[in-house]
């Protein structure tokens, strides 16, 4: 039951309760208060822009050389070869980690979470190009991590820009408060978990959607637990964005839940094979 559902539900957001400028020293403390507070934090001017870019341009390569070997579960394109989504970056472009490694997020989660784990278990990008990228359902993270406890942030960094007109991000402020829900595998190939229907209801009927815009060089550090998805682009503008998640050393992975969510994306792939 969330406390206090029907002041969270009037509550009107305003993003800059959410933001913390990085071009300011010493803003990593107030950055994890917001995250732990919150469920989320936005770190503005947190990445360098030519990094992002040489980045995006080594993944390209790598995805045009068909060096993916595993496609089948780390690259996911559209019928006209458009990159729909790519995972496990890291295992085919080891300089992904000059990303997952940057000081300045890491220190923030140091501090929500106490000393991190070197395992690498999120490398990914997700693309939603002009005029047909893909929604991507309410969910959790931790549907797919299976941690507990699921004290795992993910990082989430956009190539050029994202907001409402291309598919921007949205979340649920403090849903990360309601632990694990209940979740089915309905969402789209690269994201299959998403909230049944009567968890996300709820979600709906106490607490408020709140969308995030962010520029090149921003980054939103999300806990696995906050609910959050991104709309459908219909519009002119592609919105092509990476990720990667950091794990406190204290997580370890759920066997049951982790056994669980293989069947439920088992019976997915099986289900769009069909």
């Amino acid at each position: 039951m969330i406390k206090n559902s029907s002041q969270a539900k009037s509550q009107e957001w305003d993003q800059s309760t959410f933001e913390v400028d990085c071009s300011y020293k010493d803003c990593q403390k107030k950055a994890a208060e917001i995250f732990l507070e919150y469920g989320f934090v936005v770190l503005k001017n947190a990445i360098e822009h030519e990094l992002i870019k040489n980045i995006h341009t080594e993944l390209l390569e790598v995805v045009n050389k068909q060096s993916i070997t595993n496609s089948l579960r780390d690259l996911h394109v559209f019928e006209d070869g458009t990159i729909s989504s790519a995972h496990n970056i890291v295992d085919y472009m080891p300089s992904y980690a000059s990303l997952q490694n940057l000081e300045n997020i890491k220190l923030v989660l140091e501090i929500a979470y106490g000393d991190l784990s070197d395992e690498s278990f999120n490398s990914s990008y997700f693309a939603k190009p002009k005029l047909k990228g893909l929604e991507t359902k309410a969910h959790q993270d931790n549907a797919f991590f299976c941690m507990n406890p699921a004290d795992v942030a993910t990082c989430w960094l956009p190539v050029s820009f994202a907001d409402k007109r291309n598919g921007a991000l949205y979340y649920y402020p403090t849903s990360h408060r309601l632990g694990n829900l209940d979740h089915h595998p309905e969402g789209n190939v690269g994201a299959s978990m998403c909230l049944s229907s009567e968890s996300l209801d709820k979600i709906n009927k106490d607490l408020t959607r709140v969308y995030i815009e962010l520029a090149l060089g921003d980054c939103v550090i999300h806990n696995a637990l906050i609910v959050h998805g991104s709309d459908a682009n219909a519009s002119n503008y592609d919105r092509n964005a990476f990720n990667f998640s950091i794990a406190s050393i204290k997580t370890k992975r759920d066997p049951l839940q982790r056994a669980e969510y293989q069947n439920n994306l088992s019976k997915f792939l099986h289900k769009k094979k069909l």
